[in-house]
């Protein structure tokens, strides 16, 4: 099975995964639980990392529990409890509780310490920055770049770029801001 493992209770209920590797107490500690035998190609490195996932494939966390639920597959988690409650498919959080609340955005990409951290179930977002897009839970369709871009978005279909770009914006949709500080005191604007 090409596995390898390294701590208390890592990959120990795996049943002949290929390409596995957990490096940390638990981690790839539920793989191989569920009623088939997949899961290959996982990588976990840290305590309680990818320790919920039971069949996902391709997936990689590193970092104290990241991608700790049990995820589905091409998921990648760096970073304290980045990604921490996802189950779904083709996310990318890379940074200190990156995407934390995330459970099964599709597409979604955060870098950044809490770039993302309210996100839950909306899709198509990208946040990159510290605190990018930290508060949006119902939006969908965003891009944040910039240190607390977006900060307090909940609309859809915004692009904020720059510093603060947009951080006081909450329910702004269809919006553009570029520039250190735009539109940062707007409360509300549609199109």
């Amino acid at each position: 099975s090409n596995a390898t493992a390294v701590g208390s209770g890592a990959a120990d209920k795996a049943v002949g995964q290929l390409g596995i590797t957990a490096i940390g107490k638990d981690a790839l500690g539920a793989l191989g639980t569920g009623p088939t035998s997949v899961g290959n190609y996982n990588t976990a490195v840290g305590w309680s990392c990818l320790d919920g996932t039971i069949d996902g494939a391709n997936n990689t966390a590193v970092g104290v529990g990241a991608l700790s639920a049990d995820c589905v597959n091409d998921n990648t988690a760096m970073g304290v409890d980045a990604l921490t409650l996802f189950t779904g498919s083709n996310a990318t959080a890379i940074g200190s509780g990156a995407a934390d609340a995330a459970t099964s955005a599709a597409n979604l990409t955060a870098v950044g310490k809490n770039a993302a951290g309210a996100v839950t179930s909306s899709d198509d977002h990208t946040a990159v920055g510290a605190d990018a897009l930290a508060s949006c839970t119902t939006g969908a369709q965003n891009t944040a770049i910039g240190t607390s871009a977006a900060f307090s978005l909940t609309g859809s279909s915004n692009v904020m770029v720059g510093m603060q770009a947009g951080y006081y914006a909450s329910t702004v949709d269809h919006s553009v801001a570029i520039g250190r500080d735009a539109l940062l005191g707007v409360a509300s604007f549609t199109e």
